[in-house]
């Protein structure tokens, strides 16, 4: 998720965003669900950024892009339960 997607308050500013957090509070919740017993009602993700090499040679005497990694908010999710 982009920095124009998302402000630093990590509010969704597009309608893709909005798709996306919804898309990722979904499954993530459905592979907890499927893990461990128990209700919940909300979820928090780590998003780890990886930038990915171009293809071909490299441009220039550019360092390398380091990884990224961002705590998101926690979100109220459907309520699940198995």
């Amino acid at each position: 998720m982009s920095g124009s997607a998302h402000g630093g308050d990590d509010t969704a500013r597009t309608e893709r965003a909005v798709m996306m957090r919804k898309y990722l509070s979904t499954i993530a919740a459905d592979r907890v669900a499927a893990h461990n017993g128990g209700t919940f009602d909300f979820i928090q993700l780590r998003v780890v950024t990886l930038p990915v090499a171009a293809h071909g040679p490299a441009v220039g005497d550019r360092p390398p892009t380091p990884v990224e990694s961002r705590l998101l908010p926690w979100w109220k999710v459907t309520r699940h339960a198995q």
